[in-house]
């Protein structure tokens, strides 16, 4: 995960300096605005922790991949650098049947069905580095964003019970516009966004309790998303 970060960051860099060279063509007659819509296939980076027992370690794989849908607005001050907001949401599920579950405090034993349907939301402002070919047919676009990222998972296991926390976000994109239209382009996009959870507040039973986690506990909520969507310029 580290090493797709840089290297986003590095075409990143390398995206702008191309981009230097159309900066004065045909003064302001370049898009300022760019709309973004757009979703797919998304992929959890963390590692299972080991401290997870064997007979569930399917059952945690099978939340790492989900789907992503988000959008995106962006005001372009020069040909090649522009300004806007980024939002995207995350969603997986997962569950199981025939779970035997003890109860650390009684010792009694019982066979329920167990599920989770997590999803995840974040939005924050984002720096954009772009590329437009002089014909304008097609554009390499490159972003960085930081902002607020929010976590639930609905849980079923024996009882229903919500676990809802929140934490800062990185997210870095790189993708390719192609013209379909005069301001309607289509695109493809990859991007990997950064992030961990240091608390949960269980709700049960209209109660709510915090709990925090230790470091080496902490829940990464990092992610690689593959995305297709559509691309309004104007």
């Amino acid at each position: 995960m580290k090493k797709l970060i840089i290297l986003i960051f590095l075409v990143a860099g390398f995206n702008t300096t191309r981009a230097q060279h159309y900066r004065g063509f045909g003064s302001d007659d370049y898009p300022k605005f760019r709309i973004g819509l757009q979703g797919g296939w998304s992929y959890r980076t963390a590692k299972i922790s080991d401290q997870v027992p064997p007979e569930f370690r399917s059952y945690i794989k099978g939340l790492k991949s989900g789907y992503h849908y988000g959008a995106d607005a962006s005001y372009f001050l020069t040909r090649s650098l522009g300004l806007g907001i980024k939002y995207s949401g995350f969603g997986s599920s997962n569950s199981a049947s025939n779970v035997l579950v003890t109860d650390p405090l009684t010792k009694k034993s019982q066979v329920v069905t167990m599920s989770d349907d997590i999803s995840m939301h974040y939005i924050g402002p984002a720096l954009n580095s772009r590329y437009l070919s002089q014909n304008e047919f097609f554009q390499f676009i490159s972003t960085v964003s930081i902002g607020y990222l929010s976590y639930t998972d609905n849980v079923v296991l024996v009882g229903k019970s919500k676990m809802k926390s929140s934490t800062l976000g990185l997210v870095c994109s790189i993708g390719g516009d192609f013209a379909v239209h005069q301001n309607i382009y289509v695109g493809v996009e990859i991007s990997g966004m950064l992030g961990s959870l240091n608390y949960y507040d269980i709700e049960t039973n209209a109660m709510s309790q915090r709990v925090k986690l230790e470091e080496d506990q902490r829940e990464s909520v990092s992610r690689v998303d593959v995305s297709a969507g559509v691309r309004f310029n104007f």
